[in-house]
């Protein structure tokens, strides 16, 4: 996910790809509403089929890979979105873990929205492994290039940010487990880091 979220690919995101995206299903719509009244033959359905597969034909292979990185992901990454809601959600009295918190919580980009969106997008971009649902929505939404746009915003918002987020998320690990290991072991001893000068103190 961190390779992923750091890669730099070819864009989608434009204004031909936009322009395609609104294009096809109006002419899809049309078409199939003017063989539904007759007013044409069922063979302008096949002309009609000549653009999506001409737009999505020559990028198959580049949309499969984009998909191969991201695909049954989405459980694993509501999982993820629950530990940062569950960090989120917490009201710590501790500077190192408010602080931490803090670097999940930011005003414009939260990490456990942002990655429970990532994972609708990832599974609404597995809809494609249904053949038959994948052909339908292509054939009029043009899905994985519309998938793909989505996936481009969404990295390009929060590329800065998923490091930062998953460094604060191992950090809540860490000290889960130190808080688990001093629970179960009371009679632990545990030194007190202090700034300035090197010194060791011990007492019996």
């Amino acid at each position: 996910l961190l390779n992923w979220a750091t890669e730099t690919t070819k864009s989608y995101d434009t204004w031909f790809f936009r322009f395609l995206l609104a294009l096809n299903p109006l002419v899809g719509f049309f078409v199939v509403l003017a063989i539904v009244l007759h007013w044409i033959p069922p063979v302008y359905f096949l002309f009609f089929l000549m653009l999506p597969l001409g737009i999505l034909g020559p990028k198959l292979g580049e949309l499969g890979r984009i998909h191969e990185r991201l695909t049954k992901k989405n459980n694993l990454l509501n999982k993820y979105a629950r530990l940062f809601r569950m960090v989120e959600n917490e009201k710590f009295t501790s500077d190192l873990n408010q602080e931490t918190r803090d670097i999940i919580v930011e005003k414009d980009a939260e990490a456990g929205k942002e990655i429970e969106h990532l994972s609708a997008i990832a599974a609404a971009f597995d809809y494609r492994l249904n053949i038959l649902m994948g052909i339908l929505l292509n054939v009029f939404l043009l899905w994985d290039i519309l998938q793909t746009i989505r996936l481009e915003r969404w990295k390009a918002k929060n590329q800065q940010h998923i490091h930062q987020w998953f460094n604060a998320l191992s950090t809540f690990d860490e000290l889960s487990s130190f808080a688990g290991f001093a629970f179960g072991n009371t009679e632990s001893t545990y030194p007190t880091i202090i700034s300035g000068d090197f010194k060791v103190e011990g007492n019996n």
